[in-house]
């Protein structure tokens, strides 16, 4: 009896794989040899299991051929999303994270469609926790908090009067003898009950004092089943005493290039040792026991160990800090748009089970925050700047998830 149809036909030399014709599972589609690590396993797609996609259906140019005449009309290449060049592997991606929004009914009431707090914002930092939690509420979360230090709570209030502002954290020169880590983690940890998701990190800072209530705040969480998102200095967490997350398959690492490697040399990892930026991402999560590891980049790699998917929509060219924050915040709202899903608080088909719904919802974070850059790097260009990405995530969310065209149908989908 012959062998059933795969959803690859694996090569025999150094080509890529190509798709089995024969398959009516969606085509995955691979970047020639070289632009991409080869592909090493395909489960095929099911309601359980989201497909290894290892590589984009984008083109990209040959390193150092940027510069050569495209940067003058990046800015029109961005103007218009053209989802003909999206790979199927995202098109497929994106129908299922579709899924996990929720319909705007109403019988529901504040607050179901997601409670977020970030914690972080110190005396130094105030932009990064309201660029945060602002991407939280614009792509929809119902209530954005932030937890900071008393002197950043003054400055963030100032910024919005939609973010609901606890001066709860302390730095320790600013720190009376009677506030420790645990008495300030104490005060935090009670709020706990109100939330869905915790951001942990956007301008925290490395003070001790911040980095212990926030470990005390993470165990806490821990024991309560709360998602959790960690960057920028809230890694160091994980860097530093990685038993914090080690196992908890409800935390999702956001790690640039820098913060990566640093996480990996701390846990006995060579980066370089693999094939591509996915095995990487996918060695690290292993490592922590299970944890999803977003790594940013040229493609933002999402991987728990067991799973790889890949972010591939193109974004702005413009590197600027802060945008990561607009990342964290997206990722918080769809983690608490998983939970409304999990809770049945609509009728759906029940497709999708609880880690895949974790993974779509950092792939959803990746989406919206690459398309928000996009938008305002066509606006901005070289001028581009984080708070223009948090003025774009409304659009970004229509133009991946709401988009129709004249008949009806998905547009962008």
């Amino acid at each position: 009896m012959p062998n059933p149809p795969s959803l690859y036909t694996q090569p025999t030399d150094n080509s890529p794989a190509k798709p089995n014709p024969d398959n009516n599972q969606p085509r995955h589609l691979v970047l020639p040899h070289g632009a991409a690590p080869r592909p090493v396993a395909y489960p095929p797609l099911n309601k359980h299991h989201i497909p290894l996609v290892p590589a984009s259906g984008f083109d990209i140019p040959p390193k150092g051929e940027a510069g050569k005449g495209q940067e003058a009309d990046a800015k029109d290449s961005m103007s218009s999303s053209d989802s003909s060049n999206m790979s199927q592997a995202t098109r497929e991606l994106l129908r299922k994270t579709r899924k996990m929004v929720p319909p705007l009914l109403e019988k529901f009431h504040k607050g179901q469609m997601g409670r977020i707090a970030v914690i972080g914002g110190s005396e130094d930092y105030t932009g990064a926790p309201y660029f945060s939690a602002m991407a939280s509420a614009r792509l929809g979360a119902d209530m954005s908090h932030v937890i900071c230090e008393p002197q950043a709570a003054q400055v963030i209030k100032t910024y919005s009067p939609n973010l609901m502002v606890h001066p709860l954290l302390r730095q320790s020169r600013h720190a009376t003898s009677s506030e420790t880590a645990s008495s300030l983690a104490s005060s935090i940890i009670d709020l706990l009950p109100r939330f869905h998701v915790l951001v942990i990190g956007p301008g925290l800072g490395r003070d001790e004092l911040m980095q212990d209530t926030c470990a005390s705040v993470i165990t806490s969480a821990r024991k309560n089943g709360l998602p959790l998102v960690l960057d920028a200095d809230g890694l160091l967490l994980a860097q530093n005493r990685p038993e914090l997350v080690h196992g908890y398959r409800e935390c999702i690492l956001t790690p640039n290039v820098v913060e990566f490697a640093r996480l990996c040399k701390a846990q006995g990892i060579d980066p370089g040792s693999y094939k591509g930026e996915g095995e990487g991402a996918a060695a690290l999560a292993q490592k922590l026991g299970g944890v999803t590891v977003l790594r940013k980049g040229g493609r933002d790699w999402i991987s728990d160990g067991e799973r790889t998917i890949v972010g591939d929509l193109p974004g702005g060219l413009k590197r600027s800090g802060g945008q990561g924050d607009t990342l964290t915040g997206s990722i918080a709202t769809f983690l608490g748009w998983r939970k409304a899903y999990l809770d049945g608080l609509w009728e759906h088909d029940g497709e999708l089970d609880k880690w895949e719904l974790l993974a779509l919802a950092a792939f959803g974070g990746s989406c919206v925050t690459r398309e928000s850059s996009r938008l305002a790097f066509a606006k901005r260009g070289r001028s581009l700047q984080a708070s223009d990405l948090t003025d774009e995530v409304e659009v970004a969310f229509r133009n991946l998830f709401e988009a129709k065209d004249s008949a009806g149908s998905d547009a962008k989908l």
